[in-house]
């Protein structure tokens, strides 16, 4: 085979070769002058990342302490004060003055301590220039210390003691002999199913009288049990003194209630949740009652065709605890 029929190809290879392996060293003189002294890109993204986490940011730090400061201070006073608090300035001043005394108050209520945590907001009622203010946190550990099982007797609450199950009684017997309900002894012993009691267990049973007085002027409703104010409710009565003054008895309890041959739930049955029928002696007042409502905005008015309107998740709570055959007074 002859060289010169192929000198020229390679020459050309030779030429090719040195071509290329002049543009790899120059490559690497390009990537030296640009990358020399400094990390490689994986290690200084890594340190970017590194010095943003590191670096503090002074303002947004305070501000995450201020922040945590004030959900702490919130939690210390229940959320009803919180929401007062948070309206009226001369109020939040006083709830700033006395925060170790309403702190101390609510730890006794988280401790299931709730004569204890009542008993501490009493003793700050005439120290604020709105003591309804703190009547409604009282007002609010009545109703759970009745729907709870801890005995309660005068002045810390009503009435009660501890009843054995015999044989044969039931919880609608129980609540018979002692004129409360089938709902209240259920709730204040975490009882889920009436036909599960056993004779020997024990429970909880109000032993008072439980009644209300209604002031259409006001447009209020008071729970109380004997001579204990348990609750005030707003209320919505009737517009032109509609309804009607007296002594009266709980008639009937109806839940979901028609009204006039309109079923539950319809828009046009105006009754809400609840019906508790009212009865006066020679039964010589008919038709009225206290029920529920689904135009809150009225509560608080005279605008009714004379029964006693309630929020329904208030009504529902009465419901619970008044019994049929309850005196009902309805004053100016």
């Amino acid at each position: 085979m002859s060289y010169d029929k192929y000198k020229g190809y390679v020459g050309l290879a030779v030429v090719l070769t040195v071509l290329v392996a002049a543009g790899i060293v120059l490559s690497w003189k390009n990537y030296r002058t640009k990358f020399a002294g400094q990390s490689s890109p994986i290690e200084k993204t890594t340190e970017v990342k590194k010095e943003s986490v590191k670096t503090p940011v002074t303002p947004f730090s305070f501000t995450g302490n201020k922040s945590s400061n004030i959900e702490k201070k919130s939690d210390e006073i229940p959320s009803g004060m919180a929401k007062e608090k948070a309206k009226d300035t001369g109020t939040s001043k006083e709830i700033e003055k006395y925060s170790a005394e309403l702190a101390s108050a609510k730890k006794l209520e988280d401790e299931k301590d709730l004569i204890g945590a009542k008993r501490a907001y009493k003793n700050l009622l005439n120290s604020f220039s709105k003591p309804e203010i703190v009547q409604k946190e009282i007002y609010r550990l009545n109703i759970a210390l009745l729907f709870s099982p801890q005995l309660t007797e005068p002045p810390d609450g009503p009435k009660s003691e501890i009843y054995t199950v015999k044989a044969s009684d039931t919880i609608e017997g129980i609540a018979k002999k002692y004129n409360t309900t089938v709902d209240l002894i259920m709730l204040s012993n975490g009882i889920k199913n009436p036909r599960t009691i056993q004779i020997a267990d024990r429970y909880k049973v109000i032993n008072d009288e439980f009644s209300i007085i209604v002031s259409r002027s006001k447009n209020t409703l008071t729970l109380l049990a004997g001579s204990i104010v348990m609750k005030e409710y707003a209320v919505g009565t009737g517009a032109y003194d509609k309804t009607p003054l007296g002594d009266y008895k709980i008639r009937n309890k109806i839940p979901e209630p028609p009204w006039k041959g309109i079923p539950y739930g319809d828009p046009k049955n105006v009754l809400g949740t609840r019906w508790m029928g009212l009865i006066n002696e020679g039964d010589t007042v008919q038709g009225y009652g206290i029920h529920g409502t689904w135009e809150p905005e009225t509560i608080g008015k005279n605008v009714s065709q004379g029964c006693i309107r309630m929020l329904n998740e208030e009504v529902e709570e009465l419901f619970k605890i008044m019994s049929v055959g309850a005196k009902v007074k309805i004053i100016e």
